[in-house]
């Protein structure tokens, strides 16, 4: 039978089954006098089969019901009542709840850097075991969200964001895709951590989703997730794309090796020098601290550059790339700005906040540089970061540059 006599005969069973009900309401009416009668379903349009009655998506539509029970978006929602917060505020509250809670005890710039790569850049990768522990220090300290992903080794295209499943038309949904879902009706800052982040190779199953998060917070940050819509997706999908969530920062964590040129420049970069960790020492037991991540964006916004600090590190960069053919673009400016701006508002000096920026991320791209280069211009080099900021303003990058 051609898929024309097929529709043919749908259409005629469905107006039979539309002159049974009204013959059924007809008899009902007469029996109890009721005077309203019910709404019928809505009929599919003529050509088209009927919608699906399932959802491709059973695990997000299960956050929908738990998170979303009224019509109203979840995001319009006001925002809960917060303390009056400061940076300076959230520095000693992580200091003191990562001794308490965690054992680990650093100074205070350690945590000023990991506040000021978090407003650098929505993707922070954290270097050595050390690092690893801040973000599990901060969506503790905060009470926040945060979903560990374990990279496995054979990841490839589809492992993290799930694939749809051709045979079931459900959708493969991932912790991953889970964690970004039900972001969207956080107001808490919430993380995703991926750990081992090179135990499979990154541009094989994060290339996507790495580019749509380093876009910044904006609403052209969409991860399509299917061709089109269906009855019974999601509600926060948008024909069949997801947008990134603005309350989300994703953390890579590595061990250290050098990563794909998919990685090498835009995200920040966190390490923990010796010099930053400090002896145990006694701390207050704090609770967690409210935080939303509305007001920490705020926070970050209002955080400001002196002139002065622009004007040294523009000189630096000019250095670098007369001495060492090293251009360090305006996407890095950019986040250095940011860095630095909140380093200070933390209570840093200005030094302080360069020498973080210098570490952690604009000179780290001397270490590909070819070794005759660096014996022959490190010293040099080292000359100048003195005249620029003096003797011992950047020990962090002096020490690392002697290295």
């Amino acid at each position: 039978m051609r898929k024309k006599d097929l529709l043919r005969e749908r259409e005629e069973m469905g107006r039979e089954l539309a002159a049974l009900r009204q013959e059924n309401w007809e008899l009902r009416l007469q029996l109890s006098g009721r005077p309203e009668p019910p709404v019928p379903p809505p009929e599919p349009p003529e050509g088209e089969a009927s919608a699906p009655q399932f959802s491709r998506f059973p695990v997000l539509r299960g956050i929908d019901g738990r998170r979303a029970p009224t019509e109203e978006p979840p995001n319009e929602s006001s925002e809960e009542t917060v303390q009056p917060l400061t940076l300076r505020l959230l520095v000693s509250h992580l200091r003191c709840y990562a001794a308490a809670h965690f054992g680990f005890y650093a100074k205070k710039e350690l945590f000023a850097h990991l506040l000021g790569a978090m407003a650098a850049c929505d993707v922070v990768v954290f270097h050595n075991d050390s690092a690893a522990r801040l973000p599990n220090i901060a969506a503790a300290a905060w009470g926040s969200p945060a979903a560990l992903i374990a990279v496995q080794p054979g990841w490839r295209g589809g492992s993290l964001l799930g694939m749809p499943d051709p045979a079931t038309r459900l959708y493969r949904e991932t912790r991953m895709l889970r964690a970004l879902y039900e972001a969207h009706y956080e107001t808490k800052p919430c993380f995703a951590i991926l750990d081992n982040l090179t135990a499979a190779p990154p541009e094989e199953y994060l290339a996507e989703l790495w580019q749509v998060a380093l876009q910044g917070p904006g609403p052209a940050r969409l991860l399509r997730l299917a061709r089109d819509a269906w009855p019974g997706d999601p509600l926060l999908l948008q024909n069949g794309a997801l947008a990134y969530p603005e309350h989300l920062w994703l953390f890579g964590l590595v061990d250290d090796p050098p990563l794909p040129a998919l990685m090498a420049a835009p995200p920040m970069h966190l390490h923990v020098p010796q010099g930053l960790l400090e002896e145990a020492f006694n701390a207050p037991r704090p609770g967690e601290l409210l935080v939303s991540a509305r007001e920490l964006r705020r926070l970050f916004a209002q955080a400001r550059l002196p002139e002065d600090d622009a004007r040294l590190f523009s000189q630096t960069a000019e250095y670098l790339a007369a001495h060492w053919n090293v251009s360090i673009g305006p996407h890095a400016m950019r986040q250095m700005r940011r860095f630095c701006a909140v380093c200070r508002a933390c209570g840093l000096s200005a030094e302080a906040a360069m020498d973080g920026f210098f570490f952690h991320r604009a000179l780290r791209c001397l270490a590909s540089a070819d070794p005759a280069l660096v014996r022959y211009e490190t010293p040099a080099l080292l000359r100048f970061l003195a005249e620029q900021f003096g003797k011992k303003a950047l020990p962090l990058t002096t020490e690392w540059l002697e290295r």
